[in-house]
């Protein structure tokens, strides 16, 4: 009988000791995750030419203009400060060189194709900029990724359209040839 008491004894330590654990909290991970912000320009060249078709039906008639380019893809990655900077734009400046009197570079910029992920950009449909001032062309991007690469992000056509100043039609000069370099920039809201 001695025996049997020992052995339940034992049993119920054995039983006891697996239930006892220990416990520490005051180990803190912290997890950082920090802003990103880049843009990406894909392009089959630096170089974009602009051929300005003028379409005359008849003699006496005003000339109208013809010419597109469309192999420019923005590409971006964000990840923004939902408290900070709720969201981000791109911009796109003229930054060297000016379009020539009567003329407006138009930029058509599409929806984002839909290969990234994340809250994507809205794009103004159609921008046209005559001048060296900073012109938004994409709004509300927040933390997304749009893909890399052609025919990822938003694809944006080029194209020549007369303006308000074009009334003055004398002061087009066949020999002008402009170029201009466009600097495209992610800033935040």
């Amino acid at each position: 009988m001695k025996r049997v008491g020992r052995n339940i004894i034992f049993c119920l330590m054995i039983a006891c000791q697996t239930i006892i654990y220990a416990q520490h909290t005051d180990h803190n991970v912290s997890i950082v995750v920090p802003e990103v912000a880049l843009l990406s320009i894909q392009n089959s060249t630096n170089q974009h030419t602009l051929d300005i078709v003028p379409i005359i039906n008849e003699a006496g008639e005003d000339i109208s203009f013809t010419t597109s380019k469309s192999e420019i893809w923005i590409n971006y990655t964000s990840i923004i400060g939902s408290k900070t900077e709720p969201s981000r734009s791109v911009f796109m400046q003229i930054t060297e060189g000016s379009m020539p009197s009567g003329l407006d570079l138009i930029m058509a910029i599409s929806n984002d194709a839909g290969l990234g992920n994340g809250k994507m950009g809205i794009p103004v449909k159609s921008a046209a900029i005559s001048s060296n001032q900073p012109t938004q062309i994409i709004d509300n991007i927040g933390s997304g990724y749009t893909g890399a690469g052609f025919n990822k992000g938003h694809q944006v056509v080029y194209a020549v359209q007369k303006n308000s100043q074009y009334n003055n039609f004398w002061l087009a000069d066949k020999s002008t040839t402009t170029t201009l370099q466009i600097t495209y920039t992610l800033s935040d809201n």
